[in-house]
């Protein structure tokens, strides 16, 4: 009768246990719906970093790759999306260092986009006419490759480096995806 007893009591521990096991993954499964993902089986946020300065390419010789740099940081505790504009030789669509990367063209031809080429937007403005004509073309582009992304992927944050395009682009994106928080990066070289 007690050999019994303790069977039962195990049977019933072993029942709840596997239920709690259910209720966890079905959980996960829930969360995960979108664009999250599951690392090492621990929810992983998804971060849409939204740029206009980072690697064309993998081992790109681009001065400023502090955004990559950053993004690498951040994919030890996130899924990392980053949203780049298309450069002459990249590709539109890659895994770089484990972020997944999109790059949208905001000119036609895409040989003509001259605005993004890894020196910075300023001093691209200056050089000529061409490129300022450029200029809203990519921030329309970036505004729409933002809403397609948000559209269809479940972004857990957005954070956008620099003030103009990207911060203003997010903003208006915003409108649309008020509950997804918004962390802007201002970089700066002045004291």
């Amino acid at each position: 009768m007690l050999l019994s007893f303790q069977h039962r009591l195990a049977d019933r521990e072993v029942q709840q246990l596997y239920r709690r096991i259910q209720r966890i993954q079905t959980v996960i499964r829930i969360a995960c719906v979108g664009g999250s993902k599951i690392r090492f089986g621990i929810f992983m946020p998804t971060v849409l970093v939204a740029t206009s300065t980072f690697p064309r390419w993998s081992k790109d010789t681009v001065p400023a790759r502090f955004v990559f740099d950053l993004s690498l940081q951040l994919k030890r505790h996130f899924h990392v999306i980053v949203l780049a504009p298309h450069a002459p030789g990249a590709a539109f669509r890659e895994t770089m260092d484990g972020l997944e990367i999109y790059r949208f063209p905001y000119f036609w031809p895409h040989g003509l986009q001259s605005l993004c080429n890894g020196g910075g937007i300023m001093p691209a403005l200056r050089s000529g006419m061409f490129p300022k004509i450029q200029a809203p073309f990519l921030f329309l582009m970036e505004w729409y490759y933002l809403i397609k992304i948000l559209k269809t992927r479940s972004i857990d944050l957005i954070n956008s480096h620099w003030m103009i395009p990207q911060g203003f682009s997010v903003a208006l994106a915003k409108l649309f995806f008020p509950r997804i928080p918004h962390l802007l990066t201002i970089h700066s070289t002045y004291p």
